[in-house]
């Protein structure tokens, strides 16, 4: 769930070695929630992972309010 009111902006969520580059579009303000799906990372083996959220490139990076990342299972075969 990300709000963007600065522009539209690029970003990434690693999850130990996956990466998942997403967008995000403009918002009209900083409490204008937008809630997309970025995909799928495959947790396996079962253990402890790292989450990291960074600008895909630091030298256009445009702030985003970052208000949370939900990760779900993924449905079963």
């Amino acid at each position: 769930t990300i709000a963007a009111a600065n522009g539209p902006g690029e970003f990434i969520v690693q999850i130990g070695d996956q990466a998942l580059p997403t967008r995000v579009p403009q918002t009209s303000g900083w409490d204008k929630f937008l809630t997309s799906e970025l995909g799928t990372v495959n947790l396996s083996p079962p253990g402890e992972f790292t989450v990291q959220v960074r600008a895909k490139d630091p030298a256009s990076w445009k702030a985003i309010n970052l208000n949370c990342i939900r990760l779900v299972p993924a449905p079963g075969p």
